[in-house]
């Protein structure tokens, strides 16, 4: 995530931005976006082959029964945790609005000390 956060702060968080010491530009975008972009360029490799290749394999050798709950290798559960915690999330989000929370200002500013 630190290639995307790289990418996106100078466009979403401008007022951040300009507090860092990398705000020159290089090809007409900021230094930061591409040490991201270069960021990516490396990780994504190292993440498709750890994640994503091991699952794909599985499911070409045993089918459906590689996402099966009772299976050792545990993707079944990593998928019933990842869809619970999605759904958690929403579920606070819900009662924080509804309490008046105003949920999108959580992360613009840090408390006070």
């Amino acid at each position: 995530m630190p290639g995307v956060n790289a990418i996106l702060i100078p466009y979403r968080r401008p007022d951040l931005f300009q507090l860092t010491n990398n705000t020159g530009k290089f090809l007409g975008l900021p230094r930061l976006v591409w040490y991201g972009i270069l960021w990516l360029v490396f990780i994504i490799p190292v993440y498709a082959a750890a994640f994503v290749w091991p699952v794909i394999k599985g499911l070409q050798e045993s089918g459906s029964a590689y996402l099966a709950l009772s299976n050792p290798r545990g993707v079944g559960w990593a998928l019933v945790f990842i869809a619970i915690a999605i759904m958690i999330y929403f579920v606070m989000r819900f009662i924080n609005t509804s309490r008046g929370i105003n949920v999108k200002m959580i992360y613009q500013e840090l408390p006070p000390d």
